[in-house]
């Protein structure tokens, strides 16, 4: 064979293998199909094509896409889906074939770093750190989300020009005349920030790097050798500059008379008067990290400007609710030790349980790299430049995710991680194959380190260790994966059959849809009500179905299991909704429901459910209440029940009220239809001495309308002391909540709402709002949300800080008229009611949210 192919050969098999890793471990996500996001980002691009150039222009000046819930600028992510779009339109393996290359450009580049940066330790330790750091990295179970979904292809985008930056400014750091190096790192830099902000770092790391690495002498890192010196191998170099050279000039005094001199003359006479002066070697450190620092804080700079230009602040990411909700709970999430132990055992829930097996596996290895580490430790070899580097790289990988630092257990929000697996990846292999001992040198050419048999053996074996650890990981992140390639199968199939349901529709007429797939096992499917929008629009369809359908989904994010309940009973009064199906995982089929549609017209009389008195007593089968499963907490089950699903809402207990202090505010486990559900109760103190009441929520669940009828129902009660609950109610939510209706602009008829619930904000003249209150109410509170609050991401304080304004009117049935001034801006508001009596206490439940959209 050629000598020219075997040099070609031995300078590519690394790379090779790490990109084989990649491939392997990632290669089926090729196979998914669009999910959540994808599918907008797909339908606002198929508007620009369609000729509507302003949203081009809106996108490449302004706020990313113009989601209300964010303020983000991403021109370069932009670019890369326009250019996905005008090659491959909904063909889903396209977009994919984009991630991989990302991905195994990301892979690539890592590996290119760490071998530049590690050039002085010798070939062998060189390449073993450079390619085990790039295959823990290819190999991380926590990119699923990241490489698998096209919407988290903004991390991978940005860390692969992130790592080409950094390189190039590796190789301009040996080669500093060499400025086009500088100049191709600075250009990397400005394409990942215009991909994603997690970027912003990049200045700081760099001029860390420079400051540590801009010359890589013998020494680096080393210690010296102890046989040569006679003495201890941590034995401190001094430098001193002496008053008489200080006067004369900067010439150092020779190295052996200032070692020899230093001590006696500082014991002598105190503290020096010379002069400080940066030893040549430090002076060409700081030079190169100036060299570096100057043009990426400059660039950083130009960027912050043209943020600022685009988005009016230099701030960003989520806000509304959505980010109120976050910010609420940022500290609890920093101190979530949870979190750290998920990043180091990396298993999806729902994919491998309790994996006690697989997590004995990971344990294992994971004590012998400690036994290891400790094993250098006391050979006194850590790379502490190494370890100064990575620190201040993975600081600022965590700093621009404060909002959204967090792990759950299935991994949700791993992609947020991505840019912290970077540093992450090297830090085992740095600490455990940099060189024990390094021959003392002057320059920066690279030489191989001394190696003794302690040194040989524990490379031998870290290597070792570090292999097994990379299949390990490779076989973990494959099992995570499923879960995406499960999601697209759902995400395909609930696009093509609703595409064939919403087809045989005639105009004017809708179909209502529950248990809409969410996710799967932490992949995101359909996330909110608009995405299913999309999903029915072209390209992914032939004509835009959506007007065909309406559905009861979060408008942002919220919980899965629940839906808007005024939406899904002003769909069951509206005689244009022809049909009600519900979503099957488990054959990716829609099922049609057979519902009872007479609650809209007449309430139903509430259902009372006597204490355990009379559970084994021969009553005649009237429903009662009786000691559930054992187990933690109180458990009560309600039997025998026959019930239609559509005409119950709440299911209401009475608690003595000393009782009801200790779990009004925890966690219930609600079960029916052999489904179980956590939910929370609101509590009501009547006056006079009567007991507290607890409502517990039932028709909030989407599982409430397809379990046909209901039997029994189960109910835990959070954990307390001492319980004793007395007698139960079945009650309508017409019996506790007011109505709320748009009324439409002309009439005083009822308006329609969109496909996802919402109403529009008139153009013409005020919305108006009619509101009917259960009987007993003296007057009516209506509470209008600020923009962008939306409930379903609310929770506790933040959700009172998502009021706007209230107003107030008397009797038990009003009409409110909202002008436009009374909107701030555009995106969506939530309006909720309540009865009050005489007294302005409140009646029944809070109604809500009912949802106005403003666009124009």
């Amino acid at each position: 064979m050629p000598e020219r192919v075997l040099r070609v050969l031995d300078r590519s098999w690394p790379i090779l293998l790490v990109l084989a890793v990649a491939l392997v471990t990632f290669g089926r996500s090729l196979s998914v199909y669009f999910l959540a996001d994808d599918f907008g980002h797909a339908h606002y691009i198929q508007e620009i094509f369609n000729g509507d150039l302003n949203r081009l222009f809106a996108c490449l000046t302004g706020n990313f896409m113009q989601v209300d819930t964010m303020a983000v600028y991403r021109p370069w992510f932009f670019l890369t889906l326009l250019s996905d779009f005008a090659l491959y339109r909904s063909n889903s393996t396209g977009w994919q074939v984009t991630n991989l290359a990302h991905y195994l450009a990301c892979c690539l580049f890592l590996y290119l770093l760490i071998r530049e940066l590690t050039s002085y330790w010798g070939k062998r330790r060189s390449l073993a750190a450079a390619l085990l750091s790039s295959m823990l990295f290819a190999a991380s179970p926590l990119h699923c989300e990241s490489v698998s979904w096209m919407g988290g292809r903004t991390d991978v985008i940005c860390l692969t020009y992130y790592l080409a930056a950094l390189y190039c400014t590796a190789r301009f750091l040996k080669r500093r005349t060499a400025t086009v190096w500088l100049f191709l790192g600075v250009i990397g830099f400005f394409l990942a920030i215009f991909t994603k902000e997690m970027a912003i770092g990049f200045p700081v790391v760099a001029s860390v790097m420079a400051l540590l690495f801009a010359r890589t002498p013998g020494d680096f890192d080393a210690l010296p050798d102890s046989s040569a010196s006679g003495g201890s191998p941590r034995q401190p170099v001094t430098v001193a500059v002496s008053v008489e050279s200080a006067r004369g000039g900067l010439e150092p005094e020779p190295e052996s008379k200032t070692l020899r001199e230093t001590a006696p003359q500082s014991a002598s006479s105190g503290l020096s008067l010379a002069p400080a002066v940066l030893p040549p070697a430090r002076r060409e450190q700081v030079a190169a990290a100036l060299a570096v620092a100057v043009p990426a804080f400059a660039g950083a700079a130009v960027y912050m400007v043209i943020r600022f230009l685009a988005l009016g602040t230099v701030g960003g990411g989520y806000k509304g609710g959505l980010g109120e909700g976050q910010l609420e709970s940022i500290f609890s999430r920093f101190a979530d030790l949870d979190t750290l132990k998920r990043i180091a055992f990396p298993f999806n829930h729902s994919i491998f349980g309790g994996a006690e097996n697989q997590a004995l596996y990971l344990g294992l290895i994971y004590a012998v790299l400690f036994a290891l580490l400790v094993t250098r430790l006391l050979a006194g070899a850590w790379p502490r430049k190494w370890l100064l580097f990575l620190v201040c790289w993975l600081a600022t990988a965590i700093a621009p995710i404060y909002q959204l630092y967090g792990l759950g257990f299935d991994l949700e929000g791993s992609r947020f991680l991505f840019f912290a697996t970077a540093p992450l990846a090297v830090l085992l292999p740095v600490l455990l194959l940099s060189p024990l001992k390094r021959r003392s040198a002057s320059g920066g050419e690279a030489r191989d380190e001394i190696e003794t048999p302690l040194s040989s053996r524990l490379f031998v074996v870290s290597c070792l260790a570090l292999a097994v650890l990379v299949l390990g990981d490779m076989k973990i992140a494959t099992r995570n994966n499923t879960a995406w390639l499960e999601a697209g199968r759902q995400s395909r199939a609930l696009v093509e059959q609703l595409s064939g349901c919403l087809s045989a529709v005639p105009d004017g007429k809708r179909v209502a849809l529950l248990g809409i797939p969410n996710d799967n096992a932490g992949a995101h499917i359909v996330l909110n009500g608009p995405t299913l929008g999309y999903m029915l629009s072209p390209p992914f369809t032939e004509v835009d179905l959506t007007s065909r359908l309406i559905t009861f989904m979060p408008f942002s994010y919220g919980s899965p299991e629940k839906i808007n309940q005024l939406a899904f009973r002003s769909a069951l009064a509206d005689p244009d909704v022809v049909g009600f199906y519900a979503w099957d995982r488990e054959t990716r089929t829609l099922l049609p429901l057979a519902l009872d549609r007479s609650s809209g017209r007449t309430a139903a009389e509430p259902i009372v459910i006597r204490g355990p008195g009379l559970f084994n007593s021969e009553s005649s089968g009237e429903p009662v209440w009786g000691p559930g499963e054992s187990g933690n907490g109180l458990a009560i089950e309600i039997a025998p029940l026959d019930i239609v699903p559509t005409r119950y809402d709440y299911l209401e207990l009475e608690v003595p009220r000393a009782q009801c202090q200790d779990i009004k505010d925890g966690d219930f486990s609600l079960s029916f239809g052999a489904r179980s559900f956590s939910t929370r109760a609101t509590s009501v103190q009547p006056r006079g001495d009567g007991p507290a009441l607890l409502r517990i929520p039932l028709s909030s669940f989407w599982s409430w309308y397809t379990a046909g009828k209901i039997e029994s129902i189960a109910l835990r009660f959070p954990p307390c002391s001492k319980l004793s609950p007395g007698n139960m109610r079945l009650i309508p939510a017409e019996r506790l909540e007011p109505l709320i209706e748009v009324l439409d602009g002309r009439s005083n008829t009822s308006s329609r709402p969109g496909p996802f619930g919402s109403f529009r904000v008139s153009r013409a003249g005020d919305t108006r709002l009619r509101v009917r209150a259960p009987s007993g109410a003296e007057s009516i509170e209506l509470l209008v949300g600020k923009c962008n609050f939306l409930v379903e991401s609310l929770r506790g304080e933040a959700l009172e800080k998502g009021m706007g304004s209230t107003r107030k009117a008397g009797g038990a049935e009003a009409v409110f008229s909202l002008p436009r001034e009374s909107f701030s801006g555009i995106g969506y508001y939530q309006i909720f009611a309540r009865a009050l009596d005489r007294d302005n206490g409140r009646i029944g439940e809070l109604a809500g949210p009912l949802t106005l959209e403003l666009r124009y």
